[in-house]
């Protein structure tokens, strides 16, 4: 045992007999600590002196009756207010005391009729400690222990009192994941609580608690209206219920402000700081809100001055909290003042309020996701005020830093949600990134930046596509028990199965069991990544394609080219096998409208033809033809991104004065990444084809969830034409069903689906392709696909819309093609908008002509719309709609051999032969 806790132990004794002396008189012990705690508990929320006064007296007398469970009781409710007060010094003097009578009266505490709620209790202290002081991974793991003891025990055990613990739990978790970004995941937990209070005691306290931190979460997801309306449901309950300078209160009005500043709503936003600085006085443990928001205020009148000041006084007030300890929160009070002084453009003095941020973080803090999370903000922050300043070198290395730190957080994150969300946050600071090099290549000419450019651009694409590819090749090759890999997919089934079900008809029941589920299935992931260090180094594969080893993938006939669609610019990189490229683009305000106009006409059989001509050659002109008058290579390779993913680049006009598609110069297709691309390898199983042809009646369906789906009248001879050209199986009519499709496809390497589609806007995870049937289970879910093995070479999906979805940064469409690349497939033919069924049959029976003949999907589909126009020339079916809907991705591989230059050689050999032979016998005639 150390000196200091001999000396620690004897003045806490010492303390316990003053105290002891000085209210040892007058009612029995018993009678005494009752009274004395009613007392501190009427002073709970409202004036902590007087509830440390009489819980004093209560350990005290506590510790001379030996009563350890209440002891117990007034160091834990102690704590629990000092958190309130965020008065952290307090709750770890109470945590370390604890520490101390637990291990002295082990046998006593051992022994208490109640221990399990009274070891949750201590539980709960320590993780609100770790959580104040932000050491979220120590504090999670104390509010995980105690939902799992919860989760052990029979309801008649369950007091009012533990049940409180239980659910402040889920909240503190909840915090936790919303702080590091994990929002989905956050939103999992609160609803959890949403259901534990309806279920088991319906008290309003704790639903507003929970409901107050959906508004919260709804103010950092950007749904500002719908953080609102949480807060104004939750603040009559508050205002009524408790008294003036409640945090509660506080957080409310404080957030009230904040969205309404979001909102451009300046008046309502003054109207509620009003109210907020009516809360509490300038002594307040949360002071430092009214500061940050009565700066937003005047930031937003562009009153620079009083926003600077008022942030300084924030900063001195968290400074002073904490003692100038170092502090991420003293870290976020110097990022406040530098994004004041970035926006007002004082760049240099911002870049050093970033770095005194930065200096708040030690080498062990920074192990902290929330930690992690705040530091990459800044740093991100930081990279664009760098290249205000123009130190582009400066920027590189923030934003190599700001990457790994990135890459490091990508693990935590469980859900596509919130993946997605950390993708688009991260964005600017790869076009950052791309600025910086950019310059540096046009001021040098050093052409290695343009290697930099290009890795940023794929740091920034297909980042769960790429996650999903690897996590099944992960699963494969890291030697995971076979029972483990099949609990995995029942997991992700059920998982699946739930979704649909509560989509149809909630229930807490459903709910709850969906809950546990995603636990069980995390947890599952989580073995994986901690007992299969192979696992976790092949799924999380940071590692992008280069462009060295790119060039030596390319033919001689091929060039690659890669657009990054930022806030400020486009910038392009276009890789040959023996040159490389990197052009900047500045974003015209109109660009925008254009694509959606153009995108709008070509989607319209009976938009003017001229009209889209015209349009398409303006954006030709802007984002291809300078990168591309000087590739003579044919076959182009595309990456879009942004709103580029609305263009079918092949139909853009080229011609200034009249009408040349594209597409009779070069042949196109398209890849999300190039990283992606180098993982799509070329299958050669078999060639044979299995097609679909559904029959629709167009009647109303049965399912609500299942549209009205008319008849499509070419769609059966548009799948037999596949088996024309292609050895295989035809379902059509009432045999092309769900179980028909799931059973025999995985044996094809050819997969065409000629039927309907539909596109969920608002979740694109229930977007579908429709087989025969009436019910929903013959409704093919992107969902259903995300848990399907597909091993074809090419999927072909002729239906509406099968190639566009919500849009998302650096991820494109999350569209019911790129559905079928997580499950598998190496390439997918699908559309931009809904097809006519009449032009679509025709166009791909053209197209596997073409395919069987041993031409590249690219040149096959390219041949198929060249003779569909040249057919059609001068008619309506020579619009654009018809014929340029349909779009090729991924490898674009022949599928069969084209084996002509043999036959050629043998020609040349026989001919070159024949000639010999014949030279050989004029020579022997000479000579005799």
């Amino acid at each position: 045992m150390t000196v200091e806790l001999l000396r620690y132990k004897f003045l806490l004794f010492m303390f316990f007999l003053a105290c002891h002396f000085f209210f040892g008189q007058g009612q029995t012990n018993k009678l005494r600590i009752e009274n004395h705690l009613n007392k501190a508990y009427s002073f709970y929320y409202t004036d902590k002196d007087s509830l440390r006064f009489y819980l004093d007296k209560v350990k005290v007398l506590a510790l001379e009756k030996n009563d350890i469970e209440t002891l117990c009781e007034a160091y834990n409710v102690d704590s629990w207010n000092a958190a309130f007060y965020a008065d952290v010094n307090r709750m770890k003097l109470n945590i370390e005391t604890l520490d101390s009578l637990t291990g002295i009266y082990k046998k006593d505490f051992e022994a208490l009729p109640y221990k399990i709620y009274r070891t949750v209790q201590f539980l709960y202290t320590k993780g609100q400690y770790y959580d104040e002081i932000k050491e979220q991974h120590t504090s999670n793991d104390y509010f995980k222990k105690i939902i799992s003891i919860y989760q052990k025990q029979t309801d008649s055990i369950i007091s009012e009192e533990f049940f409180h613990l239980i659910k402040e739990s889920y909240l503190y978790l909840a915090g936790s994941y919303a702080d590091e970004n994990r929002f989905a995941e956050a939103e999992e937990y609160y609803k959890k609580n949403l259901r534990l209070i309806e279920q088991k005691s319906n008290n309003k306290f704790f639903k507003y608690s929970t409901l107050m931190k959906l508004a919260d979460l709804n103010r950092s997801k950007k749904d500002f209206k719908k953080s609102n309306e949480y807060i104004l449901k939750c603040m009559p309950y508050y205002e009524n219920l408790i008294k003036k300078g409640n945090n509660r209160v506080i957080v409310g009005y404080q957030q009230l402000v904040e969205n309404h500043i979001d909102l451009e709503q300046l008046d309502s936003a003054k109207f509620y700081l009003y109210s907020l600085k009516n809360e509490f006085t300038e002594d307040h443990s949360m002071f430092d809100r009214y500061y940050k928001v009565s700066s937003k205020i005047f930031e937003a009148e562009d009153n620079y001055e009083k926003a600077l000041f008022l942030l300084n006084q924030n900063l001195d007030f968290i400074s002073h909290k904490w003692s100038d300890r170092l502090h991420p929160e003293i870290a976020e009070s110097y990022s406040l003042i530098a994004q004041l002084h970035q926006k007002f453009d004082q760049p240099k003095r911002a870049v050093k309020s970033y770095n005194l941020a930065l200096n708040q973080f030690s080498e062990n803090s920074i192990n902290s996701n929330i930690n992690k999370t705040l530091i990459f903000k800044i740093l991100k922050n930081k990279s664009s005020t760098l290249n205000v300043l123009k130190e582009y070198k400066n920027t590189l290395k923030i934003v190599k830093q700001a990457t790994t730190i990135l890459d490091s957080l990508k693990p935590s994150f469980t859900t596509h949600k919130d993946k997605l969300f950390l993708i688009e946050d991260a964005y600017p600071l790869f076009e950052n990134g791309l600025e910086a090099a950019y310059n540096l290549y046009k001021n040098t000419k050093d052409d290695n930046y343009i290697d930099k450019a290009f890795a940023y651009s794929e740091k920034s694409k297909s980042v769960l596509l790429m996650e999903a590819l690897l996590s099944t090749q992960a699963t494969n090759f890291a030697n995971i028990p076979e029972d483990l890999v099949f609990r995995e997919k029942q997991l992700r089934a059920k998982k699946n199965n739930l979704e649909k079900r509560i989509k149809k008809k909630s229930s807490i029941k459903l709910e709850d069991e969906l809950f546990q589920v995603n636990q069980d299935y995390k947890n599952l992931i989580k073995n994986f990544e901690i007992n299969y260090k192979k696992y976790f180094n092949l799924k999380y594969n940071t590692k992008v394609s280069r462009i060295k080893i790119l060039q030596e993938s390319l033919t001689d006939d091929q060039a690659m080219i890669s657009y990054f669609y930022g806030d400020n610019a486009i910038y392009v990189i276009t890789v040959g096998k023996e040159y490389k490229s990197l052009h900047k683009i500045e974003v015209p305000g109109s660009l925008e409208k254009n694509i959606k106009e153009v995108y709008k006409l070509f989607s319209d059989s009976q938009s003017d033809i001229t009209l889209l001509a015209d349009k398409t050659n303006l954006i030709y002109n802007l984002i291809l033809k300078p990168v591309i008058q000087n590739i003579k290579q044919e076959h182009l390779i595309i990456i879009p991104d942004g709103r580029l993913n609305y263009i079918p680049f092949e139909s853009l006009n080229t011609s200034d004065v009249s009408t040349r598609y594209l597409i009779q110069d070069k042949s196109i297709s398209y890849i999300n990444s190039a990283t992606l691309l180098t993982h799509l390898d070329h299958k050669q199983n078999n060639t044979q084809a299995i097609a679909f042809a559904p029959s629709f009646k167009g009647v109303e369906e049965v399912s609500v969830n299942r549209n009205k789906l008319l008849p499509l009248i070419y769609n059966t001879k548009e799948a037999a034409s596949v088996l024309n050209h292609f050895k295989g199986d035809l379902y059509q009519d009432n045999d092309a069903t769900l179980q028909n499709f799931k059973s025999n496809m995985s044996d094809f390497n050819v997969i065409h689906l000629a039927t309907h589609a539909f596109f969920n806007d608002m979740n694109p995870e229930y977007s579908y392709l429709a087989f025969s049937d009436r019910y929903d289970e013959n409704l093919l879910y992107v969902s259903d696909i995300y848990n399907t093995q597909v091993n074809a070479n090419m999927v072909t999906l002729s239906a509406c819309e099968t190639g566009i979805g919500t849009l998302k940064k650096g991820e494109g469409f999350l569209s019911l093609s790129r559905s079928f690349f997580y499950a598998g497939a190496s390439s997918i033919t699908s559309t931009l908008w809904k097809v006519n069924d009449g032009s679509s049959s025709e166009l791909m029976d053209l197209f596997y002509s073409n395919l069987s003949k041993g031409f590249s999907k690219n040149e096959a589909l390219r041949k198929a719309k060249i003779d569909f126009i040249s057919k059609y020339k001068d008619i309506k079916f020579s619009h654009p709609y018809y014929w340029s809907g349909f779009i090729v991705s991924g490898n674009t591989d022949p599928l069969v051999s084209n084996n002509g230059w043999i036959w050629i050689l043998i020609v040349a050999v026989l001919f070159v032969g024949l000639l010999s032979a014949f030279a050989l016998k004029k020579r022997s005639e000479i000579s005799t």
